[in-house]
């Protein structure tokens, strides 16, 4: 159904010149809005004008300062929105930080920093509103994409002989000649050779792993047109992978790559959509994407051999997104991909054989398969490999695959070398200055169990200060803000009891609740095991049952419960405290059987 508005704005009176502004050039271009300085008559109460008014409109728009920041009726909006799930765009006019019930609910909306001149970024406000709501008509062009120069004949083979170095068997493989090659050819601006140098930036392919040249490189393509770059670039803004995340500018590219014929990007658009995790929730256009993902990633499969296409097809029929399960398809789409020596398809390859998932189990051919891609770089292959010798007690293989796949730039492998540090884990010995070190790349690489982690570190250390206290939140918020539902007990904790931050049962609750419902939704869904996002855009799963996860619901439930009997900022509910202790004992009896 149509709604009435497409977007509600909501300010502080003390902006009212600059959102009166904002609507006059967005009703300029068809984007019909509310306001309430002009659409709330003389006389009627907000209370009976503003649900219904956003109720009827496609998305927010919060015209964020420091008033918009204190002011108790936008916080109202804002639990009105969040409930109704209506998507927030956030319009920062000062260069003020989030706080309270703004953290909570604009920290994670996409937003766009318009100080300190607002009317020059009225141009890219109208663009994502167009693209939040799908009314891409309404919107003016953007800044054109940049054409690479034509590149000789010499720098196209320069790139061709470079891409044969590094997508082959191991004993064909040459990144450090590859680079030079595509070095080479990017001083000529081919678009290719500077996505190729953006990948070798990423994995440590012949140069130094480096997330601030991989995204330079990946800009300069994606300035120049590459779809597959643009798609790359989305994914570092998305999971904060060496930048500061941007969901705003991540779905704008995802967007972009789509629209240029990337099937990979196409099906992260239907996920997104699906998952509102980009700020938008929208099971029409995630249809529709998944549909055309299809079509896409078929198309580039079969018509350009392009082997993550093919890995992309076979996600998509293992897990049954956006298509039927169907293993066997699954498992040869991933035989054709690493015909064409991809070494992520081979490694996904080898769990198919280790779990058999589609084709019969075989646990010689699975080690056989995991060892050829992690030979060829497969940076989660070497890290699953060293798993693999430290089961077997092999010592030296273990330190030797653990550190290539921490030295490449994976998050989990960094997080994990980072602990075995910490701890002293056979065969390391403690070293703290290493764990550190290791722990704050994984938290550059975005891993948000690092987060996590390094944040219990500084709150458990000896004697901590308020610094370190301070940190640990930041820590948290960040791996919270990213999805991690670990992270939102240990706010909860925090914001409780006053640790680091001002205690408040408002923000404790919020907080609390998010797991909470994430955890009951899960046992509704009649699942056995916790989806936990690790960072990159890889996930874990946990067992309902581990002791871990136990204990953060047990601790979520009896401060909930204690919040609903005692707080003096949060409405009482006795009859949900009791529920929630009654969980928390039947937890607590789980434990001891």
């Amino acid at each position: 159904m149509d709604n009435k508005y497409d977007v509600f704005i909501s300010y502080s009176t003390v902006d009212k010149l600059v959102a009166e502004a904002i609507c006059g050039y967005l009703e300029s271009h068809r984007v019909r809005c509310f306001i309430a300085y002009r659409d709330i008559p003389k006389g009627d109460d907000w209370a009976q004008v503003i649900p219904p008014a956003l109720k009827a409109s496609g998305m927010m728009l919060a015209v964020f300062s420091n008033a918009f920041n204190i002011s108790e009726q936008t916080d109202n909006e804002l639990h009105i929105a969040a409930r109704r799930k209506i998507p927030i765009l956030t319009f920062r006019i000062t260069n003020d930080d989030f706080d309270g019930t703004k953290e909570y609910f604009l920290a994670k909306s996409n937003w766009i920093d318009a100080f300190p001149e607002p009317e020059k970024l009225f141009g890219e406000l109208l663009r994502s509103i167009a693209l939040l709501l799908g009314k891409e008509d309404v919107a003016p062009a953007a800044a054109p994409v940049r054409p690479a120069a034509p590149v000789s004949a010499a720098a196209q083979d320069s790139v061709k002989q470079a891409c044969q170095l590094l997508y082959n068997e191991p004993a064909k493989r040459d990144p450090l000649k590859a680079v030079y090659l595509l070095r080479k050819a990017a001083r000529e601006g081919s678009a290719e050779a500077e996505y190729q140098l953006g990948r070798c930036c990423w994995e440590g392919w012949g140069t130094a792993q480096s997330w601030s040249q991989a995204r330079e490189w990946l800009a300069k393509a994606a300035e120049h047109g590459h779809a597959k770059a643009m798609y790359r670039l989305g994914s570092m803004y998305h999971y904060a992978i060496g930048c500061k995340m941007d969901i705003m500018r991540a779905l704008q590219l995802y967007a972009a790559a789509a629209e240029a014929g990337d099937g990979c990007a196409m099906k992260m658009l239907g996920r997104v959509y699906h998952s509102g995790d980009l700020g938008v929730t929208d099971e029409e256009r995630s249809r529709r994407c998944y549909e055309q993902s299809l079509d896409l990633l078929q198309e580039q499969a079969f018509e350009a051999d392009d082997a993550d296409a093919m890995r992309e097809l076979a996600f998509s029929y293992q897990d049954g997104e956006g298509v039927e399960i169907d293993l066997p398809l699954a498992v040869e789409w991933l035989q054709r991909a690493a015909a064409l020596h991809n070494a992520d398809a081979i490694n996904t390859l080898n769990l198919c054989y280790r779990h058999g998932d589609g084709v019969p189990k075989d646990e010689a051919r699975s080690f056989e398969l995991l060892k050829l891609a992690a030979d060829m770089e497969s940076r989660v292959a070497q890290r699953n490999l060293a798993g693999n010798y430290s089961v077997k007690g092999e010592a030296a293989l273990e330190k030797e695959f653990r550190l290539k796949s921490a030295n490449g730039g994976n998050a989990t492998g960094q997080a994990v070398l980072a602990e075995c540090y910490q701890y002293g884990l056979e065969p390391y010995e403690v070293n703290l200055r290493e764990s550190e070190r290791w722990y704050d790349r994984a938290i550059e690489s975005g891993s948000l169990i690092a987060m996590r982690d390094r944040g219990v570190l500084y709150e458990d250390g000896d004697n901590p200060t308020g610094e370190d206290l301070a940190r640990a939140v930041a820590l948290y918020k960040q791996a919270a803000l990213l999805g991690y539902p670990p992270a939102w007990v240990a706010l909860g904790n925090n914001y409780y009891a006053g640790r680091g931050v001002e205690e408040s049962d408002v923000t404790a609750e919020q907080w609390y609740r998010r797991y909470l419902d994430f955890y009951e939704k899960n046992i509704a869904e009649g699942r056995e095991s916790l989806y936990l996002p690790s960072g990159q855009g890889g996930a874990e799963y946990t067992n309902l049952n581990d002791e871990f996860e136990r204990d953060l619901l047990v601790r979520c439930c009896e401060n909930l419960a204690w919040i609903y009997r005692n707080s003096k900022t949060v409405e009482h509910d006795e009859r949900e405290a009791d529920r929630l202790d009654a969980l928390a004992e039947k937890v607590k009896n789980m434990k001891q059987e």
